[in-house]
């Protein structure tokens, strides 16, 4: 994989080697190299960690810093060590890596897949090391948040700005103020021209995001249902209602991802039950998301094992809104980006398992069987029009009383194509 020994050191949490390495100058932020890149081959074919020209490991480890971007494309390619510390939850080895001013918030700028080790943290649900990190990241988006108020009032900027009773070691800022100065000015914050790696620059460390979508660690974290990520990130202040670029809080994707466990740690917290998303859609309104389009995706004995998170983590929401006495402003709420449709409304376009025992658990709930959306039909005009008679939502919302929609509500495309029209 092109990894130095201290990227080595990361995976394996040799914290005591790491230290030699870095007390012998490696470099704290160099980048895997892509598969085959950096690895010399001997005569039983077993791979050797160095340059190919034979460079020694301690002279590879600071080289490999200064490689082209274009030069990393490959999966592994964007990490360093704390990336990799992170996503093996190598705890002592993040310290130390932080001690020696490694970046926090690494992340190269325009390459696909790159994110921040807290990101890593999330995919694996290391709750040791994301302890580690992200007090580290609080420590940092606090001094940058100082230097931009000092630079709005128009005082000087510091050139270092620590808190020592955050982390172990206050060095672990390495220059707080120019990274302040260049969000203050607009400026993105790459550093070095074509031929080096650009990092990207996060004013907030701890809420920085990435990806497609602009994820946080925290969305992360509710995607991967990583309890023990979300909780060290909550403790470290997260951001619990930040909204990614959908305008989905990590409160929707944990409803969105069937995750239990960081569903429960974030309605603890306080998440935001109420807050829309960019198409006006709660939480609750992503309850049979989790899941494929039909019932015939899945054999009955797989789609039970598929959907038992997600069921899971429906009823941890519906009981999370129970206690907080929103339940009913919820189950109430109409999507202003999707036609209007309340949450038994948004279960009906869906046709698994998952869908079916959220249907029983809205109408357990007293949700309005016969509320009307935009376009003027219920949730069972909404399944019979999707998925006709034998849908497993229209089967449940018809067994608790739901009245028959007038003849014209039901579509006779949907009935010749098999009772589904999207």
């Amino acid at each position: 994989r092109g990894y130095t020994a201290l990227h080595v050191c990361a995976v394996h949490d040799s914290a005591a080697v790491a230290a030699a390495l870095i007390q012998a100058s490696a470099a704290v932020d160099a980048l895997c190299d892509p598969p085959g890149e950096g690895m010399d081959v001997d005569n039983e074919g077993d791979e050797c960690v160095g340059n190919t020209d034979g460079t020694a490991m301690g002279q590879a480890d600071v080289d490999m810093g200064r490689q082209p971007l274009r030069e990393r494309a490959a999966k592994d390619g964007v990490k360093t060590a704390l990336h990799l510390a992170a996503l093996h939850d190598s705890s002592e080895v993040c310290q130390i890596l932080l001690e020696a001013r490694a970046e926090v918030a690494a992340c190269v700028k325009g390459a696909e897949g790159a994110v921040t080790p807290l990101h890593e943290c999330a995919n694996a649900d290391s709750g040791r090391a994301a302890r580690v990190l992200a007090a580290a990241a609080a420590v940092v988006s606090q001094a940058l948040m100082r230097q931009l108020m000092a630079a709005a009032q128009g005082q000087p900027l510091a050139e270092k700005a620590v808190d020592s009773n955050a982390m172990g070691d206050p060095e672990v800022l390495e220059d707080a103020g120019e990274a302040a100065k260049s969000a203050a000015e607009g400026a993105d914050g790459s550093q070095g021209g074509d031929d080096v790696v650009q990092w990207a620059r996060f004013l907030d460390p701890l809420n920085a995001k990435v990806g497609l979508n602009g994820s946080t660690p925290l969305h992360a974290a509710a995607e991967n249902d990583a309890p023990g990520v979300a909780e060290a990130l909550l403790e470290a202040k997260a951001d619990v209602n930040a909204s990614d670029d959908q305008g989905d809080t990590p409160l929707h994707c944990a409803v969105l991802y069937g995750s239990p466990g960081t569903l429960a740690k974030l309605l603890a917290c306080g998440a935001n039950a109420m807050q829309e998303n960019g198409s006006g859609e709660l939480p609750l309104h992503l309850l049979a998301e989790f899941g494929p389009g039909d019932s015939e995706e899945l054999p009955p004995s797989m789609a039970k094992r598929h959907f038992m998170k997600s069921i899971k983590a429906q009823k941890v929401l519906i009981d999370g809104l129970r206690s907080s006495g929103l339940l009913e402003r919820c189950l109430a709420h109409p999507a202003s980006g999707d036609n209007g449709n309340t949450p038994l409304h948004a279960v009906a376009r869906w046709n698994h398992l998952g869908a079916e025992q959220a249907a029983r658990l809205l109408a357990e709930a007293r949700a309005d069987l016969e509320k009307r959306n935009a376009e003027g039909k219920a949730p069972l005009a909404v399944a019979l029009r999707r998925y006709g008679r034998q849908g497993r939502v229209v089967v449940i919302l018809r067994s608790l009383g739901a009245k028959e929609p007038p003849p014209e509500d039901v579509d006779p495309l949907a009935g010749a194509l098999g009772g589904c029209v999207r």
